[in-house]
């Protein structure tokens, strides 16, 4: 076992674990160069940036971190 916790040295599946644990800024930096990780990448930092700054509420967060830990999943 990785000093991180994952299993793995599979990329996708050490990938895949990142994202069941919520580490979805991490799990999708590693699938960089790939252009939808880093449109869903873009989408999520922007939306945290959103939320931190109180321009977003956390349910409006929660909606754009499902829906860009769905699409990562599936990209997995």
């Amino acid at each position: 076992m990785r000093s991180d916790g994952v299993t793995s040295s599979h990329p996708v599946t050490a990938t895949r674990a990142l994202l069941q644990t919520g580490e979805i800024e991490k799990a999708l930096q590693q699938m960089l160069p790939n252009t939808k990780a880093a449109e869903l990448l873009a989408q999520f930092t922007s939306a945290q940036r959103e939320l931190n700054f109180g321009k977003i509420d956390y349910k409006e967060f929660e909606k754009v971190q499902n829906r860009v830990l769905a699409a990562a999943m599936k990209l997995t």
